[in-house]
């Protein structure tokens, strides 16, 4: 059991199932002995809301006669109403377990006109956007939108049918509904529990916008709002460099 991201939850509130069986709950040293005839066994546990769960040495186990074999689950708490930028090809199994890859950074190349400079090209072309969020009403609506903090180029466009929300063992619950065409906002309507929110963003939709001046950076925030109200510490944020 580990709790190093604020959760309180004991082994008490956790158990487990032989070959799909009844569940049985964890004592409260963390640790069951069980008596079984020779025979496979397969451990599960039931998902808990806040929590991922590992396992070593739990599927297809086969125990001999006078035999003896140690089924090891770990449950994790994830860490809260976090916003995370990861790059192309992040899994939301990476970002609940805390091992989604640094934070990338993103940039651009331009071509020079006679007045105005052009994007023609920026790098990498996927990043992801994820979040835990905790809904606490029924019905409560739920929006993720990103803006050019300093000003000057339009929004980062969400990947065509590539906002999600799911559970936090990444269970699909839904798509989100992806709305305009240049400001994009990504919406949901959702029922009390915990959430992980995974949208992936085309930074290829930067291509075209033109500016005069110096290339200089810009840095992209992405924020989630819960019921109109802004979850601060669901806030991420990357730079968008010139080359």
């Amino acid at each position: 059991m580990i709790n190093d991201n604020g959760s309180t939850k004991t082994c008490a509130n956790f158990s487990f199932s032989v070959n799909g069986g009844s569940s049985t709950p964890f004592e409260a040293d963390c640790q069951n002995d069980l008596t079984v005839n020779a025979g496979t066994y397969s451990v599960t546990e039931p998902a808990v809301t806040g929590y991922t769960t590992s396992y070593s040495n739990c599927s297809n186990v086969v125990i001999a006669n006078g035999g003896s074999a140690t089924c090891t689950i770990t449950n994790n708490d994830i860490a809260q109403n976090v916003g995370l930028i990861a790059p192309t090809q992040t899994t939301c199994q990476q970002y609940a377990s805390g091992q989604a890859p640094a934070e990338p950074q993103l940039t651009y190349g331009t071509k020079t006109g006679k007045t105005l400079n052009t994007i023609n090209n920026v790098a990498p072309g996927v990043i992801f956007y994820f979040t835990t969020i905790t809904v606490t009403s029924s019905n409560t609506p739920i929006s993720v939108t990103n803006v050019d903090a300093t000003g000057g180029f339009r929004p980062i466009a969400i990947a065509q049918n590539q906002a999600t929300v799911l559970t936090t063992a990444c269970a699909k619950v839904k798509d989100m509904t992806i709305g305009g065409t240049v400001g994009q906002t990504a919406t949901a309507t959702l029922n009390p529990g915990v959430y992980i929110i995974q949208i992936k963003y085309n930074p290829n939709s930067l291509v075209g916008q033109t500016f005069s001046g110096t290339p200089v950076q810009h840095t992209y925030r992405f924020t989630t709002s819960l019921n109109g109200t802004t979850d601060t510490a669901s806030t991420a944020t990357i730079n968008l460099n010139p080359k």
